[in-house]
């Protein structure tokens, strides 16, 4: 385990989705050294995304759907954002970066779902069709860190990948509303410097 994380070298498990800086704020630099995907060994196909991503304006759109639609909590008590929002955050990032040359990477959990609601309107899109493993999955979240904006959904997956790859100059965009149900809600999950944009779930 990295050094800044486990100075004393024992095991150490720490269980929650974090998806808050006010458990890091301070650590900002070395809570992003802790997670850097520096030793992290991608499939090829990642590999071969990861030259497209940085040879365009890049931005990421990671769409959680699965259990938030299928399963009987976390679809009532969360719930999958509709293709408003998307379309909606899209509009947004083309109008404050209208001289630029932009790129979409969508990456998620029900590609075929996102090829349907996103293809009617937007051209520049490009659909990361991964495989569904352990090294699928790392590699889908690297992926989100290379780009250079992101739009993301209410999901600890969307955010981490977003804040882990967030640059200086990066439009990270969110949510207003996280959650149907407050339990799994707080006005501190989104950084005041990133763009809520209403939504429906």
């Amino acid at each position: 385990m990295n050094e800044y994380l486990n100075p004393g070298g024992a095991n150490i498990c720490l269980v929650g989705r974090w998806q808050s800086e006010t458990f890091f704020e301070k650590n900002r630099k070395e809570i992003k050294k802790v997670f850097s995907f520096d030793d992290f060994k991608p499939n090829q196909f990642s590999l071969d995304m990861a030259k497209k991503i940085s040879a365009s304006n890049s931005v990421s759109i990671q769409v959680r759907r699965g259990d938030y639609v299928t399963h009987p909590i976390y679809s009532k008590k969360i719930g999958a954002l509709g293709v408003d929002y998307f379309r909606n955050s899209i509009e947004f990032i083309k109008d404050k970066l209208e001289k630029e040359d932009l790129v979409f990477y969508v990456i998620s959990d029900d590609i075929e779902w996102c090829k349907n609601a996103f293809s009617s309107f937007e051209e520049n899109i490009v659909f990361v069709e991964q495989e569904k493993s352990k090294v699928g999955y790392l590699s889908d979240l690297w992926l989100l860190t290379l780009c250079e904006h992101s739009i993301i959904s209410n999901s600890t997956f969307s955010w981490w990948g977003a804040w882990l790859g967030e640059k200086e100059k990066s439009i990270v965009i969110a949510p207003k509303k996280w959650a149907k149900d407050d339990e799994f809600s707080s006005s501190k999950i989104i950084p005041t410097r990133w763009i809520s944009i209403e939504n429906k779930l």
